[in-house]
């Protein structure tokens, strides 16, 4: 059916957006996600004082609290937009949820990049919860990250330093794949 009689709006065909903002501290990244609809501050950092904006009253400290926090997103409630603060302190409860997960004390201990690999399930879980507050509560989702600065080697030219996020590369590919917009 692709006829002009059959054009509808972008608006009313589409989902909310999934949002990366990364950059150096300090900058706004918070602040900007927090811009926002109705948003609701998932804090998994405790950087956000200074920000008037609705929040769960304590850090997330553990997966499964983390998991717990987007559950009860799924409920009724009149936030749009849910900010993720921050991505990468995400990561290593993350990387605890795998370790405990495969009986291990060090996500080194896996084995060569195998712990990395294995943390790809707890990342896709909590994706497919961000996605499922886009789908089934119209929820725009905003994660913030941090910088870093790292040694980027071309193959057809001289290295350079260049900033990116700060996340393992297999987290930092899943999330990239993951969002619509990765603004820096």
């Amino acid at each position: 059916m692709f006829d002009l009689a059959s054009v509808v709006s972008a608006a009313d065909e589409f989902k909310p957006q999934k949002i990366l903002a990364y950059g150096v501290q300090g900058l706004g990244k918070t602040t900007f996600g927090c811009t926002f609809e109705a948003p609701i501050l998932l804090r998994i950092e405790d950087g956000a004082a200074a920000i008037d904006v609705p929040t769960f009253p304590k850090l997330v400290e553990s997966y499964a609290e983390l998991a717990e926090a987007i559950n009860a997103l799924h409920g009724e409630h009149g936030y749009k937009t849910l900010v993720v603060d921050s991505l990468d302190w995400m990561e290593p409860l993350i990387w605890r949820q795998t370790c405990a997960r495969l009986e291990i004390d060090s996500i080194e201990k896996a084995g060569y990049g195998k712990g990395y690999v294995e943390a790809d399930a707890e990342w896709r879980f909590i994706m497919g919860g961000l996605d499922s507050l886009r789908l089934n509560r119209n929820m725009t989702v905003v994660l913030v990250a941090h910088a870093e600065i790292k040694r980027f080697e071309p193959p057809d030219g001289d290295p350079y330093d260049r900033y990116q996020i700060k996340l393992h590369k297999r987290a930092w590919a899943l999330w990239q794949e993951w969002a619509d917009m990765v603004l820096f």
